[in-house]
């Protein structure tokens, strides 16, 4: 007798909540085709505004990200401090438009320390040829070396 009510209790219990739940979609779908047929009975609702000029605004809002289709990438020839920057991240260019002015306090710098150093050797020359000692060829070939540096320090200078 307990087995009896322990079976018979759960599926009465089963049977009503299924039942319950069917009433329930057959009062949904009523209330559903009385929405349907009291709104195709009803009269249409109309607003009625005077024509007027105005201007439209045409706004779009979306979250993603944007990709040029071209790809310029730009480095000086000589480094240094940037003077004068015209043009920003963005903006157009066109050929032969002057982008930047790279500072040439330092290039300048470096062209006087190499002239100097080329003093320097060319005075080392005219004391070996004084004292005609063996060294004349180490001397000639470091004045060429520095010949070499002031004229590659000109050309930087030109660059900028």
């Amino acid at each position: 007798m307990k087995r009896l009510v322990l079976v018979l209790v759960p599926i009465v219990i089963l049977g009503a909540l299924i039942a319950w739940r069917i009433a329930g979609k057959q009062a949904e779908t009523a209330a559903l085709a009385q929405q349907r047929v009291s709104r195709a009975s009803m009269a249409v609702r109309v607003a009625v505004a005077a024509a007027q000029l105005r201007d439209l605004q045409n706004t779009f809002e979306a979250t993603g990200t944007l990709e040029a289709p071209l790809s310029v990438k730009i480095s000086p020839k000589v480094s240094g401090r940037i003077q004068f920057l015209k043009v920003h991240e963005g903006d157009r260019v066109s050929k032969g438009q002057v982008l930047v002015r790279i500072d040439s306090s330092q290039v300048e710098a470096e062209v006087r320390q190499q002239q100097a150093a080329l003093a320097e050797a060319q005075y080392r020359l005219a004391q070996a040829l004084i004292t005609e000692t063996p060294t004349n060829a180490s001397v000639a070939t470091q004045i060429k070396q520095q010949s070499a540096s002031v004229a590659s320090a000109q050309a930087d200078l030109v660059l900028t």
